[in-house]
Parts: C-alpha cells; structure tokens; sequence
C-alpha cells in the first residue's frame, strides 16, 4: 500500500504542496505514532516518515527525505543505548557497518540534493516492496 502511495501520489515530487496537517497536531500524532512503530518494529520507518512528511506537511521529496533522516536516528541511537545496556552489540561488526552507514550516507545524500524525487521516489518504491515480501515471507 506505502509503495502505491510513492508511485500514485501527486504529493511525492520535487516541489511543495499545501500541507494537510499542521505542526501542532503532526508532531505529536505522527511523530508518535512513528516513534511507536520505528520502537517497536523498526523496518520501513524512513518510507512511512517521509510519505508522512510529503503527504501531511506537503513537504518536496528532498526536504521529506532530509527530514525523515534526524527520526530514524533518534529511534536507531534509542535502540542501540537498550541493547548495549543489556551486552547484545557485536561491536567488530558495528564499527564495519558504522562506516560503511559513514559513506553510503554521504553518497546518499549527495544524490538526493542532485536528483530529488527523480531518485527518492523509486528507491523507496523498490525498498517498501522488498521489506514488505521479507515480512509476508518470514
């Protein structure tokens, strides 16, 4: 249904749309509601974050997709301070993937700012499906 919303929605372009919530009621709805799920689920927080911004704030893909990111941090570091507390981190592992996360997140982000929608829009496409046949097949 989310992959649908990315490839049907006018709302998910390179240029701001009137928004349909304000921030009043948006921040804390949404922004509970996502901090749910991201807690207690986690995968496809980012593709519901930015869907949430770009549908309900009317904000461009690029500036949606800038946004998303600060959020999925935040319940990432919330995450990682409860497991390390209870001794569940490969740290060897960690570390490799912290500075992998290091460059694709510089690579990543240069392509947004280049390309815009043009980008964000089928790669969030593509994710949202995987993640959901990942889910539907365990």
């Amino acid at each position: 249904m989310l992959a649908g919303y990315f490839a049907l929605s006018p709302r998910m372009a390179d240029h701001d749309t009137p928004p349909r919530l304000s921030p009043r009621l948006f921040d804390p709805v949404v922004g509970g509601g996502l901090g749910l799920y991201g807690g207690v689920f986690g995968p496809g927080m980012g593709s519901f974050s930015a869907a949430a911004f770009a549908g309900l704030r009317g904000f461009n893909m690029r500036k949606a997709t800038a946004c998303t990111k600060p959020l999925v941090l935040v319940a990432n570091v919330t995450s990682m301070l409860i497991f390390v507390a209870g001794g569940h981190v490969l740290w060897a592992l960690a570390l490799a993937m912290a500075v992998a996360q290091f460059a694709g997140a510089r690579l990543g982000s240069n392509l947004v700012i280049a390309r815009g929608a043009a980008l964000v829009r089928p790669v969030i496409i593509a994710a949202t499906v995987a993640i959901a046949v990942r889910l539907l097949l365990r």
